[in-house]
């Protein structure tokens, strides 16, 4: 009988329950959540990454395209006041031969002189609003130079008083050539200036050279009619 229950007993315990496949689940679930929260969020980190560098490149596009805008007005600007500049100058320039026109009175050079620098003064007062410090230092020294030879040839005018023979216009003319063997080097130096602000190429030994040579020519000639200036 013992027995029996004994047998009955032992049948009827139930066996430890095994969990090790279910945590097994449990644990690859979670590790598979985790896995895909995990590129997730790398992949949104990664997209709000790429969104605020192309917004930054769009806004150095944006703040580049200004910036080539406003160069180009600024060099726009540049290039019209050089364009009134560059004529007035050489019309400063020019006006030097009229000294040596003997029937031409004092007060006659005098007057035109004095028109030909205010109509110069204007265009030349605009360097002032676009011009680098270089640039303006090369064009006062132009006008500085241009200023000082129409002075001494007022005085040299002034000498020669009524005078107009040919040894007066000898005289008048050697002064004039020697007066004006400086500016080559000065507008050369200028317009040097000009060019690199505009981002223009520019010879300035060949530019020097061309002139000279120039009023070489143009002298000699003159002393083929007059003779020798001395």
């Amino acid at each position: 009988m013992l027995t029996s229950w004994i047998s009955v007993i032992a049948q009827a315990a139930p066996a430890p329950a095994d969990h090790s496949a279910l945590w097994t689940i449990l644990l690859t679930q979670a590790v598979t959540l985790g896995l895909f929260y995990w590129a997730l969020r790398e992949a949104r980190r990664k997209d709000r990454k790429a969104r605020k560098a192309e917004r930054r490149k769009d806004q150095k596009a944006l703040e580049n395209h200004r910036e080539n805008e406003r160069e180009t007005l600024r060099l726009n600007l540049k290039r019209e006041v050089f364009l009134e500049v560059a004529p007035a100058i050489q019309n400063n320039y020019l006006a030097l031969a009229a000294f040596v026109d003997l029937q031409l009175s004092i007060h006659d050079l005098q007057e035109n002189t004095r028109n030909t620098l205010a109509q110069s003064g204007g265009a030349i007062a605009k360097l002032q609003a676009v011009a680098a410090d270089e640039t303006l230092e090369a064009a006062r020294q132009v006008q500085t130079l241009l200023g000082t030879i129409y002075i001494r040839l007022i005085a040299a005018r002034g000498a020669l008083e009524e005078r107009n023979d040919l040894d007066a216009i000898r005289e008048i003319a050697r002064l004039w050539r020697n007066e004006v063997a400086a500016f080559p080097p000065l507008i050369s130096s200028l317009i040097e200036h000009v060019r690199q602000e505009l981002h223009l190429p520019f010879d300035r030994e060949r530019f020097v050279a061309g002139v000279v040579d120039s009023n070489s020519r143009m002298f000699a000639e003159l002393e083929k009619i007059m003779g020798p200036l001395g």
